[in-house]
């Protein structure tokens, strides 16, 4: 669990284009760190994570078919644990389908919104 501290960074942020099909990137930080910080400005995502591109990959959930991931809703920072690491495969996919592409950003860091 993140420390009850406002989050700092540990590490550059990367930015990924994410529209309908699943894009996959590593999230590299300078020290270990537990979380990730999200932020969407335009578009709703679903986002997995993993230690390797093999076993983070999201699909979107539907009625009745669950999948893995987490949702990450526009317009929010949202914080999500992963565990000591100091790289993170991160899979990612829009809600919006092929209709757009959004941009997130991603930041490694530990602590509270």
């Amino acid at each position: 669990m993140g420390q009850q501290i406002p989050f700092q960074p540990t590490g550059k942020t990367f930015v990924a284009n994410v529209s309908g099909t699943v894009n996959t990137i590593n999230v590299v930080s300078d020290a270990p760190s537990n979380q990730l910080r999200f932020y969407c400005p335009s578009a709703d995502i679903v986002a997995r994570f993993g230690n390797s591109a093999g076993n983070s990959i999201v699909s979107l959930p539907v009625v009745g078919i669950p999948a893995y991931g987490m949702p990450v809703v526009s317009g929010s920072a949202q914080i999500f644990t992963v565990g000591p690491t100091t790289n993170v495969t991160v899979s990612m996919t829009s809600t919006l389908g092929n209709s757009g592409v959004s941009l997130v950003y991603i930041t490694p860091g530990e602590g509270l919104q």
